[in-house]
């Protein structure tokens, strides 16, 4: 029975020597070649910007004073860095063409009755009976005897001009 060993036998003893390389550090490496190449792509990229004669001879004049020893020289220059624009095409939609009848809701009986309502007219209920325009009924104005003095406030034309105004607003 000691002839078998399990994997925790194996891995938990003195003895274990890790091998040369892991799998982990394989992984890191692979991972860092990636990043280099990608920010290599990313430098040598065309489109990321244009470069100028000005901009050249800076670039030599900074590599040359590199060079030289003359690092505070390089430190203190700003590359300024031009991006070129993308125009993008602008397409008109096209109409929809259908065979089906398109709905048109100016049209509709109880939308143009909601509207007339909203705006006081006289209109056609749901049920077909006419209703009269909105109008003033004396009937139910304050008596003379009214304690906010109503009546003197505000005379039948002025209520008139109200009531107007009232349903002359937007709906």
């Amino acid at each position: 029975m000691d002839d078998y060993l399990t994997d925790e036998d194996a891995t938990s003893g003195s003895e274990y020597f890790p091998d040369g390389e892991s799998s982990d550090d394989s992984d890191n490496e692979v991972l860092t070649n990636i990043r280099e190449k990608l920010l290599s792509q990313r430098n040598n990229d065309p489109m990321r910007y244009s470069k100028t004669p000005e901009d050249a001879a800076l670039i030599d004049h900074v590599t040359a004073d590199s060079e030289m020893g003359n690092t505070e020289v390089a430190e203190d220059r700003v590359f300024e860095v031009k991006r070129q624009t993308v125009k993008k095409k602008l397409f008109e939609l096209k109409e929809k063409t259908s065979r089906r009848r398109l709905r048109n809701p100016d049209q509709w009986k109880r939308r143009k009755a909601a509207m007339a309502g909203a705006k006081g007219e006289e209109y056609l209920s749901q049920t077909g009976k006419v209703v009269p325009q909105k109008e003033i009924n004396s009937g139910l104005l304050c008596k003379e005897k009214c304690r906010l003095k109503c009546t003197e406030k505000f005379n039948l034309d002025d209520r008139k001009i109200i009531l107007k105004k009232y349903y002359g607003l937007d709906v």
